[in-house]
């Protein structure tokens, strides 16, 4: 199981500020994928997702063809945490996770995914996205994640609505995609909501393998590795 290796959250002076360190055994893996730092290895990965018509039109440079030192430079411009989804049996990078302009006064900050075209409808990204969000929970001290998201990428994840994330507006006919203007969804994540949720979703997704040896019991079988992956 991979876990980041600190002290229990404590609260640490920096200047006039606090700074919350993360608790122990904080998850970074499920059975399916890992996150893992971003490193210069990346970069090419990820110019071909933000320039991959199935990706970049709906995310970052809306179809944009950005240089690659450009790029670079906007991936880390107002970022306060992002890492690599990695596929924990091939090895290979899936996307990217990213919580980015953070508000440190009224204590929200934005997230966004990324992810290979492949990886849809298999729930990788997902798993990335919410050992993501547990870890920006667990280490910096916000009320909210805001995400924006266009019309078509809403409805593959639509179902969570209510359950996971809730709707605070919709910018109608807001951006041009495909022939056609459709509707900007802001959507948020309380803090709160997701004391309860992880109570249920983390174990599901880090459970079977990470206690295995300790009730000595036969891990459960990997899922099937995702074709071209």
């Amino acid at each position: 199981m991979s876990v980041i290796d600190l002290a229990e959250v404590a609260d640490v002076e920096v200047g006039s500020e606090q700074m919350p360190r993360p608790r122990a055994d904080l998850p970074l893996e499920t059975r399916r994928v890992r996150l893992r730092p971003l490193t210069p290895d990346d970069y090419g990965m990820l110019y071909e997702l933000t320039t991959d018509p199935r990706v970049g039109l709906r995310l970052g440079y809306r179809g944009a063809t950005p240089s690659p030192e450009e790029f670079v430079d906007s991936l880390w411009r107002h970022v306060m945490a992002q890492f690599i989804i990695e596929s924990t049996q091939s090895m290979r990078a899936l996307g990217l996770v990213v919580a980015s302009s953070p508000d440190l006064r009224n204590r929200f900050a934005y997230l966004s995914v990324m992810a290979d075209p492949r990886t849809h409808g298999t729930g990788l990204a997902m798993h990335g996205a919410a050992l993501f969000v547990n870890y920006v929970f667990s280490v910096f001290d916000l009320r909210k994640l805001y995400a924006e998201s266009l019309d078509p990428s809403f409805r593959r994840f639509k179902s969570g609505l209510g359950r996971y994330f809730h709707e605070e507006g919709c910018l109608r006919g807001h951006e041009y995609l495909d022939g056609e203007y459709v509707d900007m969804h802001l959507l948020a994540m309380y803090r709160e909501d997701w004391r309860v949720i992880r109570e249920s979703v983390l174990p599901r997704l880090v459970g079977p393998r990470r206690h295995a040896a300790r009730d000595g019991k036969a891990p459960e079988a990997a899922a099937p590795a995702i074709p071209d992956l």
